[in-house]
Order: C-alpha cells, then structure tokens, then sequence
C-alpha cells in the first residue's frame, strides 16, 4: 500500500477501517428500512425474474421491449439511465 510522504502507516489504516465501518452501517441502514416497508423482497424478485411493472401489470422484459419495438438490452440500459438520473438527484 502507498502512502503519502509524512504520513503516518497507521493514519490511513485507521481512515480505511472507518470507510469500510460507515459502508456496514450504510448497508445496515439500508436493509432497516427495507425491512419496514412491505412488498420489497417480492418486487426485488420479481424485477430479478426479468418482470417489470408495464401498464399497471407484471410482464417479461421481453415481452415490454417488443411492445415498445426495443430490445431487452436498450429497455436494459434505459432502465440503468433512469435510475441513475434518480440518483443524482437525491439530497446528499
């Protein structure tokens, strides 16, 4: 591991422990609140079955993609776009 000259070989073990500490309790957090909200563990495994929410129904990625004369992949990378753009867009 490289470290900056001057700095202490312990410094930056410290501030990578506490990294890798706020991600466990980031990730805690995260499974909390799934946790209080109803229905997350069956969409997630729905969306991972490749269903998705079109016209108010459950349908095969497939079957979506043709309806909207897309592929799989472009619905794929178009989902990927959106919720990025959320993303960025959530109070930091």
């Amino acid at each position: 591991m490289l470290t900056a000259p001057g700095a202490a070989p312990g410094g930056q073990q410290d501030m990578m422990k506490m990294m890798q500490l706020a991600a466990h309790h980031q990730l805690g957090v995260i499974e909390y609140c799934k946790a209080q909200v109803e229905g997350l563990d069956a969409a997630e495994a729905a969306g991972r079955k490749g269903l998705v929410q079109f016209g108010g129904n459950e349908v095969d990625i497939k079957q979506a993609a043709k309806a909207q004369n897309t592929t799989p992949d472009a619905m794929c990378k178009q989902i990927g776009s959106m919720l990025q753009a959320q993303a960025a867009n959530l109070p930091k």
